[in-house]
């Protein structure tokens, strides 16, 4: 009777450090993404990106429609933009970049 009580004990002890590495995975997944709220914000995913890192940014424009936003800015002095959409919480999530290496980008061709 007591190796039952035993064994109940350890599963329940590994059930509850298995629910504690999850709960504490998913918050601090969560509290260390960069949002596009802001213009530092902003700045701080664009230099995150691959391609980007070490290049100086200028914000040039934000704007917000509906749950979308799209900042302009330079990357050392190429134009591009970047597109964020709010998410559940309000955060605005990164879901494309585009820049002036785009044939189509630099043409004007996105009007």
């Amino acid at each position: 009777m007591a190796t039952i009580k035993k064994h109940r004990l350890y599963i329940f002890i590994a059930a509850g450090l298995l629910l504690f590495a999850f709960i504490f995975y998913y918050f601090t997944e969560r509290t260390s993404m960069t949002y596009g709220n802001d213009e530092p914000s902003i700045t701080k995913v664009i230099q995150s990106l691959d391609g980007y890192d070490g290049k100086q940014i200028e914000i040039l424009e934000i704007t917000d429609f509906h749950d979308n936003r799209v900042a302009a800015f330079l990357a050392d002095n190429k134009p591009g933009y970047i597109q964020f959409t709010r998410n559940s919480e309000g955060n605005y999530e990164w879901r494309t970049t585009e820049n002036g290496g785009n044939p189509l980008f630099a043409k004007g061709y996105l009007d």
